[in-house]
């Protein structure tokens, strides 16, 4: 999706920043993840959690990545793998970060994303960070997705770009975050 690439690109690199020696990072699904992937050094250690096939690609290309994928039924359209079973990995697993991505972001509707097979992942992931970061775009603000899976209060930092509309601004610090623009 060549859609607001420069944002995103700006976006991978201000989050990439904060991953340090050691962590364990979470990366959603989604076109503005693998611009992260692309600002964290080679030389860097950490160990990757994911669920979706574009992402796993583009860690699979750092050298000191290790890489754990959440398998299970692949689905074609949002690219994500989806367990069924009742226990997995992320039940298990403790994250230094998440980095979660959304399609909508709203005042009155919260943080959502186009399909219900990533709610889940997403909701669960939030629960085992220690650190939650959500990547979104402008274009993403004051849009609402079907499938609702966070509240703003529930993210420690929110990564966008400059046009980010001011009521969400404002909205983003009272709510305890800190927004990285």
């Amino acid at each position: 999706n060549p859609r607001h690439v420069e944002e995103k690109r700006r976006i991978g690199k201000l989050a990439a920043r904060f991953i340090q020696p050691g962590d364990t990072v979470f990366f959603d699904c989604g076109t503005t993840t693998p611009f992260v992937i692309d600002f964290i050094p080679d030389e860097l250690e950490f160990t990757a959690v994911c669920n979706s096939l574009n992402v796993l690609l583009k860690l699979s290309q750092k050298p000191n990545c290790h890489i754990v994928i959440c398998g299970g039924t692949f689905h074609r359209k949002n690219q994500v793998f989806e367990n069924t079973s009742e226990s997995g990995i992320l039940d298990h697993v403790r994250l230094t970060w998440a980095f979660v991505s959304a399609a909508g972001v709203s005042q009155d509707f919260g943080v959502t994303c186009f399909n219900f097979n990533e709610v889940e992942v997403k909701q669960k992931v939030l629960r085992q960070a220690q650190q939650r970061l959500l990547l979104a775009d402008h274009s993403k603000f004051d849009t609402v997705r079907t499938a609702h899976f966070a509240a703003l209060e529930d993210f420690h930092y929110v990564v966008s770009d400059k046009k980010i509309p001011k009521a969400y601004r404002d909205a983003i610090t009272a709510s305890g975050a800190q927004l990285i623009i």
